[in-house]
């Protein structure tokens, strides 16, 4: 795996070095523009009023704290804290400004975004494009096998593995630079469903196997029980209760973007989940058991894991370890 990665990272992708320049000056415009709009809002003067300082600013980068926006919603505007933090803080994550959804905390979240697109992918890009012996503009990822327990790959400088792609605006913005050598064109494949397939190999479940063997979708069977997306119910629910989850936890994070969902509705589907799929619910069980008595799991690879596991890690290292391995 690591001599497959050396030869990605020596052969590096070629990206339109000047698209990713001129789109980075494009998007810092629009940021300057965009902050110095938010006096049109009252929240912006009561923030100046109370602390004498700005809300939001920008240098070579845009400034806008969590503590500040805290202060702003929950202090002087007396809103009911929505969440806390770590830490037991109040919350102005991206989750809470979406819930308080005024046209103050969607502007914040816009600008948020489009910093996001400008600093951590367009400007990653462009900082890390060199210009290689052939002529071509090139980045060269860093791609690793070694830092995660599992044996999953990691990438930097810049993260490859990290191109947005469920929000649209972003997806076009940041792929759109990426091109192929001359003469060349670029190819997608989808892997089809192996994380659940590794599941169903490892867990022997008859009805993974089953609904594998005829096609079957049981992210979009979980999102109609639920009445949620399908990327939602296969991250959120599927996944989630696969990796050790279970249904408070899973009910908080959709609970914001579902408002119609109960936790009683996330209950039920947990129950039903693990009733169709005991094979897999009983694996999960041995694999626990196998690990306090031996101390160590085993992959299909034959790599070995060991050390202190959780519960969760238990059951995700050997599917996340197949899995890139199937990927390589």
């Amino acid at each position: 795996g690591l001599l497959c990665f050396a030869d990605m990272e020596d052969e590096g992708i070629c990206v339109d070095k000047e698209y990713y320049e001129k789109t980075f000056e494009r998007l810092t415009n629009r940021i300057r523009f965009l902050i110095g709009g938010i006096w049109r809002f009252e929240e912006a003067h009561l923030f100046k009023q109370k602390t004498g300082k700005d809300i939001i600013s920008m240098d070579s980068k845009v400034h806008v704290s969590h503590q500040d926006l805290s202060k702003l919603f929950f202090n002087f505007l007396g809103m009911t804290p929505i969440k806390m933090t770590e830490k037991e803080n109040i919350s102005s994550d991206d989750d809470v400004l979406t819930k308080i959804n005024t046209p103050f905390a969607k502007e914040i979240l816009k600008i948020k975004k489009l910093e996001k697109n400008r600093i951590t992918y367009i400007g990653g890009i462009k900082d890390f494009a060199t210009l290689d012996t052939d002529g071509l503009w090139k980045i060269h990822p860093n791609f690793n096998l070694h830092l995660a327990r599992s044996y999953r790959s990691t990438s930097s400088q810049p993260n490859f593995q990290n191109i947005p792609v469920h929000d649209e605006e972003s997806k076009k913005l940041v792929r759109t630079g990426i091109i192929p050598r001359p003469g060349n064109k670029l190819g997608w494949a989808d892997y089809g469903g192996h994380e659940w397939g590794i599941m169903g190999c490892y867990s022997k479940d008859p009805e993974i196997i089953r609904g594998r063997n005829n096609g079957e979708d049981p992210h979009q069977e979980w999102a109609d029980y639920l009445e949620t997306g399908r990327f939602d119910a296969k991250q959120n629910f599927v996944f989630a209760l696969a990796y050790g989850s279970y249904f408070k936890s899973i009910y908080a994070n959709l609970a914001e973007k579902y408002p119609k969902l109960t936790e009683r509705r996330v209950e039920s589907a947990e129950k039903e989940f693990w009733k169709k799929y005991r094979g897999l619910k009983q694996w999960q069980e041995a694999m626990i058991k196998s690990y306090y008595n031996k101390g160590y799991i085993e992959m299909f690879t034959g790599f070995r894991c060991t050390g202190w596991l959780s519960h969760n890690q238990i059951v995700n290292t050997p599917i996340q370890g197949c899995l890139q391995a199937k990927s390589l």
